[in-house]
């Protein structure tokens, strides 16, 4: 019998870069961020001090949308990039090493850059500066990587970093059936987008938007939480076999009026956080309120097992999913 590993076809990859954007802005904005994010964690890992900043740049020029992600975290040498890029879906952003991240770098950064126009990464790592750029050449996925360089002062200027950090570049170019959003949409489209959550508040964070050609035009992405009455704060623990046991924190509010329920914007559902900072969302709001409140509310498991179960089954999954 032969054993053997069955190889992608570039024609499937270039199939899922586009799948991954779907030629939307938005999206890929909402990787590009998951990873700057990502690399200001991997320092917090190691106690190091850091501002937490995350830029958005938006510029128009002609009917295409400029975009620019700049983070001022760790940076990323030549051979970082050369790791992180030359292999589609690889576990490189540090998830597999147990490192608190969200592990999407394998295939995210690379549908946002690519699945997008004159995608490119430009990274500044100690004295040295890197330069990749990444597109689709009809149906394979291209990387091009420059030689490292020595970081000057104009490099530094030209991208807006004076020390460690990474800027990501793209266009969106509607002749290429690209959406452009419009300044004033990008901001509620990044700050509810329910992936984006827990960056939204994390109070070490600050992702600023701001807009090239109005230089007045800054804004401070920050998510408030609905205002709502906590119907339910619980604590208990979950066997997961193979996993061991976790804590869970279980928190249901009400919410003072009504709420999205659909959409990568909506606020309803069931938000579940572990310590990768994964999220899901349950737009399952009637049966919270009609199955899972009455349970919680009694205060006693017993009374009604089945939903607690449910409950229980409903994270072990989650944990289980490695």
């Amino acid at each position: 019998m032969e054993k053997f590993d069955i190889q992608a076809d570039q024609r499937l990859i270039a199939r899922l870069v586009r799948a991954g954007t779907q030629g939307n802005a938005i999206r890929a904005l909402l990787e590009l961020l998951t990873n700057s994010d990502d690399s200001y964690r991997r320092l917090e890992e190691k106690k190091a001090q850091h501002e937490g900043l995350i830029e958005i740049l938006y510029r128009k020029e002609g009917s295409c949308g400029l975009f620019t992600v700049r983070d001022f975290a760790e940076g990323m040498s030549h051979d970082d990039i050369s790791a992180a890029f030359r292999k589609y879906g690889a576990a490189t952003s540090g998830l597999k090493d147990g490192k608190s991240v969200t592990g999407f770098f394998g295939t995210g950064a690379k549908n946002a850059l690519a699945g997008m126009t004159d995608g490119r990464i430009c990274s500044f790592k100690d004295d040295s500066f890197t330069n990749l750029r990444i597109y689709l050449e009809g149906d394979s996925l291209k990387g091009e990587l420059d030689d490292p360089k020595p970081a000057t002062e104009e490099m530094r200027r030209q991208h807006g970093i004076l020390k460690n950090g990474t800027a990501a570049y793209f266009r969106a170019d509607p002749d290429k059936g690209q959406k452009v959003p419009r300044f004033d949409t990008v901001h509620p489209a990044l700050v509810e987008h329910w992936r984006l959550r827990k960056i939204m508040t994390n109070p070490s964070r600050t992702v600023l938007l701001i807009d090239v050609d109005e230089k007045k035009k800054k804004r401070r992405l920050r998510y408030s939480v609905p205002k709502g009455q906590e119907r339910v704060n619980e604590q208990f623990w979950v066997s997961c076999e193979n996993y061991g046991e976790f804590p869970i924190r279980l928190s249901i509010s009400r919410a003072e009026k009504e709420l999205r329920q659909e959409g990568d914007d909506r606020q309803g559902g069931l938000l579940i956080i572990d310590d990768y900072e994964l999220f899901w969302i349950c737009p399952c709001s009637s049966t919270i309120a009609n199955r899972w409140l009455p349970a919680f509310s009694a205060r006693s498991h017993s009374a009604d097992s089945g939903t607690f179960w449910q409950l229980r089954n409903l994270f072990s999954m989650k944990k289980g999913r490695g």
